[in-house]
Parts: structure tokens; C-alpha cells; sequence
């Protein structure tokens, strides 16, 4: 029975899913371009070379975003019928890309939030990232269990991959931070997790760029 899964495509869509899932666990790049409604199929994209690959998606969002590629990225229905079951993905011999869902759904319910920061984190200047990292070294960091979600986890990879060059290696921390505690707001009071540590891994990002979260123009 054909079904609905997701996936995460890069920004341009030139890698349909970023890789595909060969049954033996060796993963091949995959670089066709994928198009609303395209059926991408494993013939398509091996050209006959890797018989025993499947492409995979996810049954849920929550699911997709432990296979992102580095952000930026999209968030896609597709549809297709599986031919092998994983724990919390599905292999297919075709997909069809379906709509466009809005990629913040990834973070979780403040997940709006954290892609604002993600992008301002892509024009970051020079005197930011120094203003950041100095920020950041100086915050002082308690130890606590953190909520055990996929949106912190996914937070925290996007913010990493937002980097655009070695300077910025040392403020991403920040930033990865910023996310990290938007992604897990609701969560506040729950897990150990304390508004004093909220407020802590928030400090440095406000401190130098401010609350853009709060900005309708991010």
C-alpha cells in the first residue's frame, strides 16, 4: 500500500535524501536533482550499478531529522511503498516528492525559533563571531541530564553545520547553544532541565545579537 514518509532534502534538492540506503549498510551518494511530484526510483539514481540499494524516508518528522543533511535544508512529504522495514525508517525501490512542509516542524514546537537563529547565523560578520566566542568563553555552565528529544539533537547538528568557514568554528558554539535551549523551551521545569539553564545557554547569543527570534523580519 503506497504511504506517506518524510525526508530532508538539501537546499537545491540535487541530493534526493543525501544518501541511499544499501541493505549491506554502505551508504553512496545520490545526485540527481529530485522534483515536485518526480518519481525518483533506485534504477534512476545507480544507473543499474548498486542492485541491492534502496532509497529510504522516514514514518515520522521526528524520525527524518536523525538523517539531515547540512543545513540548510527542506522538509518533504514522499510517498512510496517499502520493500524493507527498519526501526524508524523504511526502504524503497521509488519515491514521489510530495509538498513542501514548513522545516521548522524538525525543531519541535519552538521550532520557528530556532530557524531564525539558523539564519541569522548565515550572515553572521566577522565582529559578531569574535563578540560570540568571547560571549561564550566567559559563560559560566552548569552540568544537568538534558530532555532526551531529537529536536535538541537536531537542533544542535544544524547549528554546527550553519558554519561557513573556520572563523566561525569557535561561535558556533554559541549559536548551537541559542538552538539547543529554543528547541527544548517547553520543556523548561521538566528532565532537570531549570529556566537558570535556559537562561544560561541563551546568554551569550543575546548578549551579542539579541532575542532575533523575537524578530518577524528573521
Amino acid at each position: 500500500m503506497n504511504g506517506t514518509f518524510y525526508k530532508l532534502l538539501s537546499q537545491d534538492l540535487t541530493a534526493f535524501g543525501g544518501y541511499q540506503w544499501r541493505i549491506g549498510g554502505t551508504h553512496r551518494p545520490v545526485l540527481r536533482k529530485a522534483k515536485r511530484d518526480r518519481i525518483v526510483t533506485v534504477a534512476d539514481l545507480n544507473s543499474g550499478r548498486c542492485n541491492n540499494s534502496v532509497l529510504y524516508a522516514s514514518r515520522t518528522i521526528e524520525d527524518a531529522s536523525r538523517y539531515a543533511p547540512a543545513w540548510p535544508y527542506r522538509l518533504f512529504e514522499v510517498h512510496g511503498v517499502p520493500v524493507v522495514e527498519g526501526d524508524d525508517k523504511a526502504g524503497f525501490l521509488q519515491l514521489r516528492l510530495g509538498v513542501e512542509l514548513d522545516v521548522a516542524r524538525v525543531f519541535g514546537p519552538n521550532g520557528a525559533a530556532v530557524v531564525k537563529v539558523l539564519r541569522r547565523c548565515e550572515r553572521l560578520t566577522t565582529n559578531e563571531i569574535d563578540q560570540l566566542s568571547a560571549a561564550r568563553y566567559t559563560a559560566q555552565y552548569a552540568a544537568w541530564d538534558a530532555a532526551p528529544v531529537a529536536a535538541w539533537d537536531a537542533a544542535r547538528d544544524a547549528a554546527r553545520c550553519a558554519a561557513r568557514d573556520a572563523a566561525w568554528y569557535a561561535a558556533r558554539y554559541a549559536a548551537r547553544d541559542a538552538t539547543e535551549a529554543l528547541s527544548v523551551a517547553d520543556l523548561v521545569g521538566q528532565y532537570g532541565y531549570t529556566q537558570e539553564h535556559h537562561d544560561m545557554l541563551l546568554k551569550p547569543w543575546i548578549t551579542v545579537i539579541g532575542k532575533t527570534w523575537e524578530n518577524n523580519n528573521e
